[in-house]
């Protein structure tokens, strides 16, 4: 099984006192968010709610973001892109084949409700919500991949928006059930397999790649280790 490091942001060595205490305020406004909508969804996000859980005084909030909304734009940036760039990283590290990354991609993000379950929780919360970032975050990268194995020949089917959103929506139903504990386990490789399938590969192509261990890898994707 492969492993892999995923580069995190860091502070510039240069950093000052003052500068690090306000990136590590950001920080923690932003990890209590994912906190506060992991357990109670998007609507249980408010200046109170947040301030509360990363333990800040009210006014504190105001001097990084101007709403609960730009904060909420943050958390998707810093979550849900990170994620999106973790999946590209181990995909590009187990090879070139694009039905292989797509496999990766999916049953990682999938795979959070076992190694990330807050993060999950945060990222279904939004995903319904009909907020159109955190959507855009997912079916951006979902598009650029399936088109890639198309380019490549891979993927023997025209990469339409229907076909994008299909795919995706999958996604976050996996993810919601297995969240809610409504599928088993294996429900990702299945997912990856019906979509490889779907996309042009051969029954038994399609479970092998689906079935193939996931890369291992030694960082969370935000927050706290």
């Amino acid at each position: 099984m492969i492993s892999i490091m995923v580069a995190t942001t860091r502070a510039p060595a240069s950093e000052g006192r003052r500068e690090r205490r306000k990136r590590e305020t950001r920080t923690r406004l932003v990890d209590a968010a994912v906190a506060v909508i992991g357990r109670g969804g998007v609507d249980a996000a408010t200046v109170a709610t947040v301030t509360e859980e990363a333990d800040v005084g009210f006014g504190t909030f105001y001097s990084y973001f101007a709403s609960v909304e730009e904060l909420l734009r943050a958390a998707v940036a810093d979550r849900l892109d990170h994620l999106g760039r973790h999946n590209d990283a181990i995909a590009a590290a187990a090879g070139d084949d694009p039905a292989l990354a797509f496999s990766i991609g999916v049953r990682n993000t999938i795979a959070l409700v076992e190694r990330e379950r807050g993060l999950a929780a945060f990222a279904v919360s939004l995903l319904v919500s009909g907020r159109r970032e955190p959507w855009e975050a997912l079916s951006r990268r979902m598009a650029r991949d399936l088109r890639a194995g198309a380019a490549a020949g891979r993927f023997r089917v025209e990469i339409t928006r229907t076909l994008v959103e299909m795919i995706a929506g999958g996604v976050i139903g996996v993810l919601r059930a297995r969240l809610e504990g409504r599928v088993p386990a294996n429900a990702p490789v299945e997912l990856v397999a019906h979509a490889l399938r779907l996309l042009g590969l051969s029954d038994a192509e399609a479970w092998k790649i689906a079935g193939k261990p996931l890369p291992r890898t030694t960082r969370r994707i935000g927050g706290k280790p």
